[in-house]
């Protein structure tokens, strides 16, 4: 062989030798990363399966069942949920993966909010079951934490020493009424034809309308002499169903004793919803009936009779002290004018006996 085909086969031998050592750095500097894997592998396939939502920390406890098709929170008598917030948690617990991997040691868990839950602790564990009370799920939830604007948060399997630093957003209140949907009416003012307020008193006020076309209500009793303030100065009474909610919600018959402010509504296609308001501490609880044998909007009726029915709201005192008007409220103020400062004396008056 010549040298110049020597010198070739020296080259290809060095470059071969070359991408070899290449391939090795590579293989050294880029450790494997294991795929990510659900947490609970089988909720997925299960989750229509879920039946019971609990969440529980030293902070409180909810608990959301699934009851004909509706979720509903039973430890507040019973108020459906807003299935909106319910049905993210489940989802993301469904489809949640392994994250970064953290501490394995117990005597660590605390600092990362992910020690069992208890009496002192800040952990919230979260709990999915079926029908039957079976687990489906159990994951406790440690802090927040925020990473690029990624909403992350420490977890661990309850159970397991592993602990994870994973992507995990829905809402884990531990505050019952964030869960409750708080409608408690939705009726148009304009539908509204009478609005009668009773004082514990005994004293009472009535807005009337002859028809949905009329423009103001009237207000009775008028007292002799008297005017409105103005001629629509009543009408906001009759938006007060239009954006009800409530506070809070117990079980009726809890205690709702003490002077009484009845609030009784009437439309014109046959409804009438009746509000008893009652001071308790300060707090205004309400029990609502509706009534209406021929109402034009069975469904509505059926609707809100399920919705009062033994329960008992709590009312934002705002909301409570733009319904309970009197007329004489109602009705402009009579007192004199001053009188002109030319007509007032100058200096002090002195006795002309004097």
């Amino acid at each position: 062989m010549n040298t110049r085909g020597i010198l070739l086969l020296v080259a290809v031998a060095a470059l071969l030798a070359g991408l070899a050592a290449l391939v090795y750095v590579s293989s050294r500097s880029a450790p494997t990363v294991a795929p990510s894997e659900r947490l609970f592998p089988d909720l997925l396939a299960r989750i229509n399966d879920v039946a019971s939502v609990e969440l529980s920390g030293a902070g409180g406890q909810v608990r959301l069942a699934r009851q004909d098709g509706a979720w509903v929170l039973p430890e507040k008598a019973g108020v459906p949920a807003v299935e909106a917030r319910v049905r993210p948690i489940i989802i993301a617990l469904a489809e949640l993966q392994t994250g970064e991997p953290k501490t394995r040691n117990p005597d660590l868990y605390a600092r990362i909010g992910v020690e069992d839950p208890g009496e002192g602790g800040t952990s919230t564990l979260l709990t999915l079951s079926d029908a039957s009370g079976q687990t489906l799920a159990s994951l406790i939830l440690g802090k927040t934490e925020w990473i690029s604007s990624n909403q992350m948060r420490y977890v661990r399997k309850s159970g397991e020493a592993q602990s994870w630093l994973l992507e995990f957003k829905p809402d884990t209140s531990l505050d019952a009424t964030v869960w409750a949907d708080k409608t408690l009416a939705r009726v148009d003012g304009s539908r509204i034809r009478s609005v009668v307020i009773r004082q514990p008193t005994g004293e009472e006020m009535r807005l009337t309308k002859e028809t949905p076309e009329q423009e103001h209500f009237a207000v009775a009793p008028m007292p002799e002499g008297r005017t409105l303030r103005s001629e629509g100065v009543a009408d906001p009474l009759a938006r007060g169903l239009q954006q009800l909610n409530f506070e809070d919600v117990r079980s009726a018959g809890e205690s709702l004793e003490g002077l009484v402010t009845t609030i009784t509504f009437q439309t014109f296609d046959g409804l009438t919803v009746t509000m008893r308001v009652v001071d308790e501490d300060g707090e205004r609880w309400a029990t609502l009936t509706a009534e209406g044998d021929e109402a034009e909007r069975a469904e509505e009726l059926v609707e809100l009779q399920n919705r009062f029915a033994g329960r008992e709201f709590k009312l934002a005192t705002w909301a409570f002290n733009n319904l309970n008007k009197r007329v004489i409220d109602m009705i402009a103020s009579t007192a004199p004018k001053p009188d002109d400062p030319l007509d007032q004396p100058i200096g002090p008056v002195l006795d002309v006996d004097d």
